[in-house]
């Protein structure tokens, strides 16, 4: 049993006529209209079908889009924790750093010395 289009949509033949753009000749066949009204169901089934194909795939680039900079982020903090150990100095990097300090100092004040012994 054909279903009737213009009781499912709550309105008379006529004023789906109108919305559909059927030429008012064409008004009154009403078998015409509910082809044309079956043809445009089904070409909005398979757009959405189609919409939904494609969000499903757009979904699924995003989720390996989010899988991929997660691996990034883990990169990056590992090799963040990588360079924060190279820059803590160890107890010898420390010792030769304050060495060289004292020595810097130490010639600094043996220039000034032998400026102030030459005036």
């Amino acid at each position: 049993m054909k279903q009737d289009p213009s009781k499912e949509a709550g309105c008379s033949y006529e004023t789906l006529a109108r919305q559909m753009n059927v030429p008012k000749e064409h008004v009154d066949n009403k078998e015409a209209l509910t082809t044309q009204l079956q043809g445009r169901v089904n070409e909005l089934h398979s757009q959405l079908e189609r919409l939904e194909k494609e969000k499903e795939s757009q979904e699924k680039q995003l989720q390996d889009k989010i899988r991929e900079l997660e691996n990034h982020v883990d990169c990056l903090e590992k090799e963040k924790e990588a360079n924060e150990i190279r820059k803590t100095p160890t107890d010898d990097q420390a010792y030769g750093e304050r060495i060289t300090k004292e020595m810097n100092v130490h010639r600094t004040w043996t220039i000034r010395r032998r400026t102030l012994k030459r005036e």
